[in-house]
C-alpha cells in the first residue's frame, strides 16, 4: 500500500475520526450491544447484516463478507484509491500529509494533463453539437440510435479534417505542447519541436475513469473505408488500457442496482445498449481483457455476462475473457448472438426486450466449454487422453473450489471419467503458469473453517504461532490470503489490528481480518486457543495425508502390468508410510 510515510497521518485520522461517525454519514446505524448494525451498502441487504465496532475500528458484513477499517470503507463505498481516501480524510481533519518533491511533481503533472484533456473534450464536444460542418457526424450517430441526450451525457465529440485543429486551440490557450504530446492528443514530428493532431476526421469518445477524470480518448472514422476504424490514445501516466473501461463511470450505479454487468467490446456496442435501456454495461477498449479488468469489475459485482460479437473471432475472445474471469473468482456467463451479428446491430434491429431475453438465458462459461469439448471430441479432433488434458487445464483456471468440484462432476457425467481420476490429475498435475494474479482470492472462495480459526488465534494470540509452526505453515494452509496475513502478523511489529490492515493492500485479505476479528469471541482464553490451534493443525495435516493417499492409491491402481518392480515397491512403501501417519494423526485427535 506504500503508506509508511503517512503512518502518523493514518493513526491521527483514526484517533480523531470515529468509524461509526464516518459510516453513519452513508448508512443508518443502530446500537446493538457493544456494536452498531445497519444495512450493508455493498449488496442488496434486506436485514441489517453489517456490524461496526467502535472500539476495534472495524466493520464487517456477515452476509456478503465486506469488511475492513475506516479507509477500506471509504475506498469500497466511494470507489476511491487508498491514497484518495487518505487525502480526503486528511483534508477533512486539516491534517497535513508529508510528501516529497517527486510526489508533488507527479501530482502537479497529473493535474496539468487532466486540464489538457478537459480542454480537448470541451473543443470536441462543442464542435459536434454546434458546428455546421459536423452535421455528417451528428447524422452518423443518429443513424446508429445515439440521441443528442446520450451524446451530451457521454460528452461525445467530433474533430474535422486537418492536421492542426486541436494544435491551434492549444496554441491559442498557451498550453505547452509537450502536455498534448504526453496525453497522446498531439504527435511530435521526428524529434523536431513541431506537432500535429493525432485525431482527425473522427467521432471522439472520452475515456473516463471511475473517479470521473478524462484519462484518454477513442476516435472512430465516419467512413468504413477509412483506416484504422478506431484509434485510441497511447498509454500514458493517466491511461492504462489493461485497467480501463469505457462507460463504467456512468454505469456503476446501474450495475450495483441490477447485481450484474453486461460486458461488451467497444464504444458503439456500449452506447447502443445504454441508449436502448440496458444500462448495466461496461466496455473494454480495443485490447485484450486482463486480470486487472476482472478485479475492477469484481468491486461492483461477481455476476458478469459476456456479450461479444456472434462470429467466430468474437466467440473465441469471449472464451478467453471468461477464462480470465474464472481465474479471479467470477463464474461468468456467455451470450452467443445469432447469425454472427454484433450487440450494436442486434439491439437496433430487435430491441431491448429481445436482447434482455438472450441475456437472461445466457449460458455458464463452464457449461459452454464442456459442450465445446464434447463436440470436438466426438468429431475426432483429439484422443481421450488429450481430452483429459484439456479438461484439467481448464479446471486449473477455475478459482472457486466449489465451482471446480461442480465442474469435475459435470465432466465425469459427460465424458465417463471417474471423478476420483479427475481429482487425482487435478491435484497432482502442474499448475498453469498463465494464471493471472493470485491463485485464490479469499473474498470469493469458501474459507476453510480450520484455516480461519488459525487466523483468529493468530490475530488474538500471535505469540502462540511458534517458530516451528511458522516454518511449516506453508505445508497446511492452502488459502494464500490467510497465509500472507499470518506470516505478516508473526514477522511484523504491529501495534494493533488496524496497523496490520494498513500494511495489506489486498481487499480480500482486509475482509478476512475483519471477519476473523468480529467472530473471535468464541476463543475464550489463551489455553483454549492453544488447544484449538493444535487441533486445527492436525486436522489440516490429516486432510493433506488423505489427499496424498488418494493420489497414491490411484497411481497404484493404474500401474501397467509391465511396470518397473522398483516403482511398484516405492509406491507401496509410500502408501504404507502415509497409512501410519494417518493413524498417528487420528490418535492425536481422539
Amino acid at each position: 500500500m506504500g503508506t509508511s510515510s503517512y503512518d502518523f497521518a493514518i493513526e491521527e485520522i483514526k484517533r480523531r475520526l470515529s468509524i461509526v461517525d464516518l459510516i453513519s454519514t452513508y448508512i443508518s446505524l443502530k446500537r446493538s450491544g457493544r456494536t452498531y448494525t445497519g444495512l450493508c451498502p455493498f449488496h442488496d441487504d434486506k436485514n441489517p447484516s453489517m456490524q461496526v465496532n467502535e472500539e476495534k475500528g472495524l466493520y464487517h458484513c456477515f452476509s456478503c463478507g465486506a469488511g475492513g477499517d475506516i479507509f477500506s470503507f471509504l475506498v469500497n463505498y466511494r470507489n476511491l484509491t487508498f491514497r484518495e481516501a487518505l487525502e480526503e480524510l486528511a483534508q477533512k481533519l486539516n491534517i497535513t500529509l508529508s510528501t516529497d518533491k517527486t510526489k508533488k511533481e507527479k501530482s502537479s503533472n497529473r493535474t496539468n494533463l487532466l486540464k489538457v484533456n478537459n480542454l480537448a473534450i470541451s473543443f470536441f464536444h462543442k464542435n459536434l453539437l454546434k458546428n455546421k460542418n459536423s452535421a455528417p457526424a451528428r447524422d452518423y450517430l443518429a443513424g446508429r440510435g445515439i440521441t443528442s441526450e446520450i451524446a451530451k451525457e457521454f460528452k461525445l465529440g467530433y474533430v474535422g479534417e486537418g492536421w492542426d485543429n486541436l494544435f491551434s486551440i492549444f496554441k491559442e490557450k498557451n498550453v505547452p505542447f509537450q502536455y498534448g504530446a504526453e496525453t497522446g492528443l498531439l504527435v511530435r514530428k521526428d524529434g523536431r519541436d513541431e506537432y500535429y493532431d493525432r485525431f482527425r476526421h473522427r467521432i471522439m469518445f472520452p475515456i473516463i475513469d471511475v473517479n470521473g477524470d478524462i484519462i484518454g480518448f477513442g476516435g472512430r472514422v465516419l467512413s468504413e473505408n477509412d483506416k484504422p476504424k478506431y484509434l485510441n490514445s497511447p498509454e500514458s501516466s493517466l491511461y492504462k488500457k489493461r485497467s480501463s473501461f469505457y462507460g463504467l463511470f456512468n454505469s456503476i450505479e446501474h450495475i450495483k442496482k441490477s447485481g450484474r454487468v453486461i460486458l461488451v467490446e467497444g464504444y458503439m456496442d456500449f452506447l447502443s445498449l445504454f441508449s436502448g435501456g440496458i444500462k448495466n454495461v461496461a466496455a473494454t477498449l480495443g485490447t485484450s481483457f486482463s486480470a486487472d479488468h476482472s478485479r475492477i469489475l469484481k468491486r461492483y459485482t461477481k455476476n458478469v455476462v459476456i456479450l461479444y460479437d456472434g462470429d467466430e473471432s468474437g466467440i473465441k475472445a469471449a472464451l478467453r475473457t471468461g477464462e480470465i474471469l474464472l481465474q479471479t473468482g467470477i463464474n461468468p456467463k456467455m451470450v452467443i448472438l445469432p447469425d454472427g451479428t454484433d450487440p450494436d446491430r442486434y439491439i437496433l434491429d430487435n430491441g431491448q426486450d429481445s436482447l434482455e431475453s438472450l441475456i437472461d438465458d445466457s449460458m455458464d462459461l463452464v457449461e459452454y466449454f464442456i459442450n465445446k469439448m464434447s463436440g470436438e471430441f466426438n468429431s475426432g479432433r483429439f484422443s481421450r487422453p488429450e481430452l483429459a488434458d484439456h479438461l484439467i487445464e481448464f479446471a486449473h483456471k477455475i478459482e472457486s473450489s466449489v465451482e471446480k468440484s461442480h465442474y469435475v462432476k459435470q465432466c465425469s457425467n459427460t465424458f465417463g471419467f471417474r471423478e476420483s481420476d479427475l481429482h487425482s490429475l487435478l491435484n497432482t498435475g502442474p499448475a498453469r503458469s498463465d494464471t493471472p494474479g493470485k491463485p485464490k482470492a479469499a473474498g470469493t472462495v469458501e474459507v476453510d473453517s480450520y484455516e480461519l480459526l488459525i487466523l483468529k488465534i493468530c490475530l488474538k494470540y500471535p505469540e502462540l504461532i511458534t517458530a516451528a509452526i511458522a516454518d511449516t505453515i506453508n505445508d497446511y494452509i492452502g488459502n494464500p490470503n490467510i497465509l500472507e496475513i499470518v506470516k505478516k502478523n508473526i514477522s511484523g511489529n504491529y501495534e494493533d489490528i488496524n496497523s496490520l490492515i494498513n500494511s495489506i493492500s489486498d481487499p480480500d485479505s482486509q475482509t478476512l481480518i475483519s471477519k476473523a476479528v468480529f467472530s473471535s469471541d468464541d476463543i475464550i482464553d489463551k489455553n483454549f486457543a492453544e488447544k484449538m490451534l493444535k487441533e486445527c493443525i492436525n486436522r489440516l495435516k490429516l486432510r493433506k495425508v488423505k489427499e496424498k493417499l488418494l493420489s497414491k492409491r490411484n497411481q497404484i491402481q493404474h500401474l501397467k502390468t509391465d511396470s518397473d518392480l522398483d516403482t511398484e515397491k516405492s509406491l507401496l512403501e509410500d502408501y504404507r508410510n502415509l497409512i501410519l501417519e494417518e493413524k498417528q494423526l487420528k490418535s492425536e485427535l481422539r
